[in-house]
């Protein structure tokens, strides 16, 4: 009861906080500390997490990565502070979801990286909504 609890709450505050994400996907794009440098990052990240997933290893720590590199490279003073929701909801989902969204996982990171490294805001912010949503069905059917 209490994992359901959590996962709903946690849906309910990502989906009401996407706002402020579209507009963080805005920001990331056209506010890089050092562009080059943290597209490299995430790119890297993306590429282990991919490489984890494939070979069937924990992914959770790269992926925490990932959000986290995302997170710092903007200038909006939001996202970072969400940072620890963000982190801790990761473990949850893959434990929640039985790590089968490795593909959908993959496309999804892929995507992100690859809009930001095109500063491309609403491809980042369609596929940051699209990796929620395949993490909320994932949940939903899990529950039934």
């Amino acid at each position: 009861m209490l994992a359901e609890k959590s996962q709903d709450t946690f849906f309910v505050f990502h989906f009401t906080w996407f706002p402020v994400f579209t507009s963080f996907c805005k920001n990331l794009i056209d506010f890089f500390h050092d562009y080059r440098y943290t597209t490299c990052i995430i790119e890297a990240l993306c590429d282990e997490v991919e490489k984890l997933l494939k070979t069937h290893k924990d992914h959770t720590q790269k992926d925490i990565e990932f959000h986290t590199a995302i997170a710092m490279s903007s200038k909006n003073v939001v996202v970072p502070r969400l940072i620890p929701v963000i982190n801790s909801s990761i473990p949850l989902f893959v434990e929640t979801t039985g790590g089968t969204l490795h593909d959908e996982t993959i496309e999804t990171h892929r995507e992100i990286a690859d809009a930001i490294a095109s500063h491309d805001p609403l491809r980042a912010q369609d596929a940051m909504y699209l990796h929620l949503v395949y993490n909320r069905k994932r949940i939903q059917l899990s529950q039934k």
